[in-house]
């Protein structure tokens, strides 16, 4: 699952949202988090951050979602193989904890028999569908089969794309492969000197380009080890042969694959084989083949899905590399929470990719213990946040942004509280926003040999001298960086800054054009520049989201930022505090006097330095807002304020749901996706008891 644990659908996440501040009221309090320099078993603070209502009421594997009254339909593979048996079971259970009703349906590995069955959920007017079906052909029709009564019915297609209507769930298939081939050329390295005469690659032609990838990332991982063999052209992909790689089409079935493979090593006398399979069934037909002929010790294999026909062959046979995991008894953990979020309204990331791990004799007993136990250990005995990571033993540095920003106490509350409950250590320091101090604490977590770090800093001129003071012992060190790209060392985590900024600035433009008929004179956009980018990124967003909306406006070449006006854009450097941003707002409101002025700002402090200013002069019905994070501070406003249009979502309170497992990942040598994207909602006073009751 490439980090479908971590890419779990409703990723209420945020950003520097809080290169943030506080205002009068909140003063900056350095007792609030633990001294810099002091490890501590995470410990769970009393957090008064609200989570979304739906969070807290619901089981953590709906992610937020209670599908109380909406009806899904499933359209399952086929009924029988037990890969499929385990995608039904969790999807079934998932769905029951999450009150959602599934219409289920057998496609029954037949195109047609799908068309008919989409054509029942759609005489069912289901809210939904998830659809796993092995005809790649008929994706056009059965797209239209399934939204002929809504052409915006949500839809996940499961390991199959169905790009005319669906978002894809499911594997990485060319990284998969390689995972498989790899494995398998370090054998054929250390035991044949990589003399391989022959590669055969168990295939299902039928399912398209899911098969090529996966097939030609197998070969492609061989390739990268035993470099000196002739594969022929084979990333050019037909059924014939190229150089050493021969192609079965074996439909995906052991019985119908036995037959043409046992043809194939009649045919190769005396040749060192390496078998690579599209799945387990596959691989057990050539298994079963070489045993037949007597020829057990002249092949290799290596397989995708690692269920459990194929676990005993993984813990004893010498021959049987291994199996690249997908981990089918966990699918419904996300697709049932990515299609009520699809219901909803809210984005999830298209495709949604399956974490891989490649599972073989070493490692086995870690994800299926020979005792039987169905689901990996570790995922059954750790609690659902951690994703399957077990932290023990493991220190994390955190370098907070600072003590007192409510929304950086609420990533901090949040933090702690998962690495508590997934068994991390978190060695805390306070970076103060400042970099020399970030620089210093970088240091303490070197000194202390932290097994990874999450850096949460606003200046983003240092990324390079703090990556070389984190790395100093260890140039692979995992490291996570919070709102501000570390791109030397970092995997980012944080908001999508042009879409979030979009997403407030289209609210905005959408109440000047039905206020104001777009008769927006003035464009003030409160940033914060230090942080370099992100401030770009999410400034410029705001402002293309009005001209979106308000498309007769002079904005000049705002894209091409500079600090300086262009068009009707002013844009403001507030520094990211209220206190900080407030002379400057209203030293600008009262240079322009009766002009209807649009306020866009990168976080809620600034927002409210920009309120202030305006009840001040007297100015508030010639002045609208919006603004980033959504953070308690602004709830007040966007309930009661028509003025305040609102703020787009960060959901700080849930960052710990996902940094956590993310480091635990990189630290156990699992693929993470970088970036690791925010899943932003605008918050306005017509859904803001949804996430934050009043």
């Amino acid at each position: 699952m490439r980090k479908l644990k971590l890419l779990a659908v409703v990723l209420a996440l945020s950003l520097v949202a809080a290169a943030c501040g506080g205002d009068d009221d909140e003063p900056a309090e350095t007792t609030a988090a633990p001294a810099a320099t002091e490890a501590t078993t995470a410990a769970a603070p009393e957090t008064t951050a609200a989570a979304p209502a739906a969070m807290a009421d619901m089981p953590a594997v709906c992610q937020g979602y209670d599908g109380s009254g909406i009806t899904i339909g499933y359209g399952d593979l086929t009924a029988g193989i037990p890969f499929v048996t385990q995608v039904l079971d969790n999807l079934m259970e998932v769905a029951e904890a999450c009150n959602v009703e599934v219409l289920y349906a057998d496609n029954n590995l037949d195109g047609e028999t799908a068309l008919e069955n989409a054509r029942t959920f759609t005489l069912a007017e289901v809210d939904g569908v998830i659809q796993f079906q092995i005809d790649a052909s008929i994706e056009g029709a059965l797209c239209d089969e399934m939204r002929a009564n809504d052409p915006n019915l949500p839809v996940i297609a499961i390991d199959i794309a169905h790009p005319s209507c669906a978002l894809f769930f499911g594997a990485d298939n060319g990284y998969a492969g390689e995972l498989a081939g790899q494995a398998l050329g370090q054998w054929a390295q250390e035991n044949w000197g990589c003399g391989i005469d022959m590669v055969v690659t168990m295939e299902t032609f039928v399912v398209g380009q899911v098969n090529i990838d996966r097939a030609n990332g197998m070969v492609r991982g061989i390739s990268q080890v035993c470099t000196g063999l002739d594969y022929g052209d084979f990333e050019n992909w037909s059924p014939d042969a190229t150089g050493i790689v021969t192609r079965i089409d074996g439909g995906g079935t052991t019985d119908g694959a036995f037959p043409k493979v046992l043809d194939t090593f009649t045919a190769n006398p005396g040749k060192r084989i390496a078998v690579v399979s599209l799945n387990d069934d596959m691989g057990l037909a050539a298994l079963a083949a070489a045993r037949e002929l007597g020829i057990e010790d002249m092949v290799v294999y290596a397989s995708q899905g690692a269920d459990a026909t194929i676990h005993q062959e993984i813990r004893t046979n010498p021959q049987y590399i291994g199996s690249t995991g997908y981990f089918p008894e966990t699918y419904g953990n996300y697709v049932i929470p990515a299609i009520l979020a699809m219901i909803a309204g809210d984005p999830v990331p298209d495709p949604l990719y399956v974490n891989h791990i490649f599972v073989s004799a070493d490692n086995i007993d870690q994800f299926y213990p020979a005792d039987g136990t169905a689901a990996p250990a570790a995922m059954a005995d750790m609690p659902a946040v951690c994703q399957g990571y077990d932290g023990s033993g493991i220190t994390i540095g955190y370098g907070d942004l600072t003590a007192g920003i409510p929304f950086v106490t609420q990533v901090l509350d949040n933090l702690m509280e998962v690495a508590e409950a997934c068994n991390v250590e978190v060695l805390y320091a306070d970076n103060n926003l400042d970099g020399e101090t970030a620089l210093e604490n970088a240091r303490t977590f070197t000194l202390a040999e932290v097994d990874g770090v999450i850096q949460f800093q606003i200046d983003a001129s240092i990324e390079g001298a703090l990556c070389d003071e984190m790395r100093a012992n260890d140039p692979n060190l995992p490291v996570i960086a919070i709102d501000i790209a570390h791109p030397s060392c970092a995997l980012f985590f944080g908001a999508d800054n042009g879409y979030a900024g979009e997403l407030a600035g289209q609210a905005l433009g959408q109440w000047a054009q039905e206020n104001w008929g777009c008769g927006i004179d003035m464009v003030v956009t409160m940033e914060t520049f230090v942080v370099g980018q992100v401030n770009i990124d999410r400034a410029n967003g705001m402002v293309r989201g009005i001209s979106q909306v308000c498309t007769g406006l002079d904005y000049g070449d705002f894209e091409n930022w500079s600090p300086d006006a262009t068009g009707i854009v002013t844009r403001i450097d507030g520094g990211g505090t209220t206190d900080g941003a407030f002379p400057k707002v209203l030293d600008t409101f009262t240079a322009n006097p009766g002009k209807r002025i649009a306020v866009v700002s990168l976080n809620d402090d600034m927002g409210l330095a920009a309120l202030a200013a305006a009840r001040e002069l007297g100015i508030e019905d010639m002045v609208v807002y919006a603004s980033q994070g959504a953070d308690a501070t602004i709830h007040q406003e966007i309930r009661t304020n028509p003025q305040y249009i609102g703020s787009t979502g960060y959901f700080p309170e849930t960052y710990g749901n996902y940094v956590i497992p993310a480091i635990l990942a990189m630290i156990a040598g699992d693929p993470v996706p970088d970036p690791l994207y925010v899943n932003h909602i605008f918050v306005s006073a017509d859904n803001i008891d949804q996430f934050y009751p009043g």
